[in-house]
């Protein structure tokens, strides 16, 4: 039910989801992995599964619970698999603007900001025509 009232537009409501939120998962930290695992995962999908606009107050609720999540051990590869997967779709939204659309990235907001890598590209694969030459100290 928590999670329902994130979007609500009444902002006592969305900031008390939040903090019931807060506080259910501080409470998961003092129960075993083998307990509190399912549960942040439950959390997850289901965070992950909104589709309603959200209010900037729990946008930026989300983004930080998102980053908390994603450091919450898994006991297997694949459940920090999908974890990785359903912490990306929230912080996803909550970096989206409040009319639905993409977030300015900082290359846009300052035009004049040099373009910033994409993370996907291998290293040895960088385009070197524009590198400044290696100091021969460090060759």
């Amino acid at each position: 039910m928590a999670v329902e009232c994130l979007g609500s537009e009444r902002e006592a409501v969305a900031e008390a989801a939040q903090v019931a939120i807060a506080e259910e998962v501080d409470g998961w930290r003092l129960v075993p992995m083998e307990e509190s695992a399912p549960r942040v995962m439950n959390l997850a999908r289901t965070l992950a599964s909104r589709q309603e606009p959200l209010p900037t107050s729990s946008r930026r609720f989300l983004g930080d619970l998102a980053t908390q999540l994603l450091l919450w051990p898994a006991r297997e590869a694949s459940q920090a698999g999908e974890l990785v997967g359903w912490c990306e779709i929230i912080l996803s939204q909550a970096a989206r603007t409040p009319g639905g659309g993409a977030p300015e990235s900082y290359a846009a907001a300052h035009s004049d900001a040099p373009p910033l890598p994409s993370p996907a590209r291998r290293l040895d694969q960088h385009d070197t025509a524009d590198a400044a030459p290696v100091p021969a100290s460090h060759r």
